[in-house]
């Protein structure tokens, strides 16, 4: 019974919305059935959970009275049909939220009917609900095709003239179609680029590779898209970026709140490609800036909780651009905000990051010796911390001991991608060659620096070279 599809339904309901479920199964246009209420009425005080002893199946046949008498077959009889009567409750509620969908099929019922001043007033209250719809998105772009198709096909099609109705039909299918096909490129290209998969296009290719496509046939909404989608696809071509991060900024309000955040985290997808892969320094300021916005307004949230990484991200992005006060601020306030599995973890990493930007190596290293991150990505970063911090403290045995450590735990895991596995490798390979060379074998730092792979290649690139440069300056070569 616990693991029922009618009470994983119900489970999901706020106490308003179960309230309403009631009344609704009260309504004889609805629901005849006289049992219906009554078990409801059973179930519903052990909400929210529904994992009450009293829910157990042979605890409801022992005292659950309906008017006939109770057994297991009626039972799931009961439960099949509340079940389906809650899933029309929500189509209901759905349909009666929408606006526009209630008048459009209120116009099918009135052109079927013949009504034509009834028609006339759903047309009206339709058009002002358009006019009012807050977005021009693809939902928006749907709801007007509809309406357009309607009064197309509600026009004489045969007549011998111009039929203004069939053009603004076609113009909003086109409109509508290059919004939603554009949605599903951008989708296709995100996956394409994480995974080593490969997606038919169909006509979504043709549109991208139009390269001299007029941006003015376009509207802002598929401007976003198919900039975005280039952006996505050419990393090397920062005009992207740029382009992508212009439109979003004027035309975002376009978007419900999940369009946006998925828009934006492509934007910061992007600047972490540059940084991570390019180390290209601007991006640190770029990346900031736009998450710092996003907090602001609230887009960085998932259920009111603020990603691990994302979090991590800000305060390294904070630290490098030089925005000390803010990210102290910002990793005090927002602790909090974090899902409780990763927490303390990762406000033990912010606070390490923290500290070894300040210079107290003694504070970062007891923080980040507490830390037993869960996801394979935040322990490489906190291996790297450790790594550079038993390197800035002279401590070259653990240091050793720690590297051979943390290059076995790289070659055990299975879960970081190629990618961040061989820039830890690197990481790793490099920093105890470094600290193997001794004062007599100092000759050979120049080789060691030469040697250095490019930042796409490697973890704290800039970092080992200052530490490589630093020991030939010692050494006055």
């Amino acid at each position: 019974m616990y693991q029922s599809k009618l009470l994983e339904l119900l489970r999901t309901f706020s106490p308003r919305r179960l309230s309403r479920l009631r009344e609704f199964l009260e309504s004889p246009y609805f629901n005849r059935a006289t049992d219906t209420v009554p078990f409801f009425d059973y179930l519903a005080p052990y909400a929210p959970d529904f994992k009450h002893a009293a829910l157990a199946k042979a605890y409801i046949l022992k005292h659950f009275k309906p008017d006939k008498p109770l057994t297991e077959k009626r039972l799931a009889y009961l439960m099949n049909h509340l079940l389906g009567l809650a899933e029309e409750f929500i189509a209901i509620e759905s349909f009666r939220s929408d606006p526009l969908k209630k008048s459009l099929a209120l116009m099918e019922a009135f052109t079927s009917a013949g009504l034509t001043r009834h028609f006339k007033t759903a047309l009206d209250n339709i058009t002002s609900a358009l006019e009012r719809f807050p977005y021009r998105n693809a939902e928006f772009y749907a709801e007007t095709y509809q309406l357009t198709a309607m009064q197309y096909w509600r026009s004489n099609q045969i007549q011998h003239q111009y039929n203004s109705d069939l053009q603004h039909a076609s113009d909003a299918l086109d409109t509508f179609y290059l919004v939603e096909k554009l949605r599903y490129c951008l989708a296709m290209a995100h996956s394409e680029n994480t995974l080593n998969l490969k997606y038919d296009w169909g006509l979504g290719q043709r549109l991208i590779e139009w390269e001299n496509m007029d941006q003015t046939l376009l509207n802002p909404t598929q401007q976003v898209y198919w900039t975005s989608i280039r952006m996505v696809q050419h990393p090397d071509d920062t005009t992207y970026f740029y382009r992508q991060k212009e439109l979003l900024l004027q035309h975002d309000a376009r978007f419900n709140e999940n369009e946006q955040k998925l828009l934006y985290t492509t934007l910061l997808n992007y600047c972490s490609l540059r940084i991570n892969q390019y180390n290209d320094q601007p991006f640190f300021g770029e990346y900031f800036e736009i998450n710092k916005t996003l907090l602001e307004r609230g887009l960085l949230f998932e259920e009111e909780k603020l990603s691990p990484l994302r979090f991590l991200n800000l305060v390294n992005t904070g630290l490098q651009t030089g925005q000390t006060e803010w990210t102290a601020q910002f990793i005090k306030q927002y602790r909090d905000r974090l899902p409780e599995e990763y927490a303390e973890d990762t406000y033990l990493m912010a606070i390490g990051r923290y500290h070894f930007h300040l210079g107290d190596f003694t504070q970062a290293q007891i923080a980040l010796n507490q830390v037993n991150p869960l996801n394979p990505q935040m322990a490489v970063i906190a291996r790297n911390l450790l790594a550079r911090i038993y390197y800035e403290t002279g401590e070259t045995e653990l240091l050793l001991s720690f590297l051979e450590a943390y290059r076995v735990y790289l070659l055990r895991q299975n879960l970081l991608n190629p990618t961040t596995k061989k820039q830890a490798r690197q990481f790793v390979d490099f920093t105890r060659r470094l600290a193997k060379i001794d004062q007599p074998e100092a000759h050979l730092l120049p080789k060691l620096l030469a040697d250095l792979p490019p930042a796409t290649e490697i973890y704290h690139r800039d970092w080992l070279a200052a530490q490589i440069e630093k020991r030939m300056k010692n050494r006055a070569f």
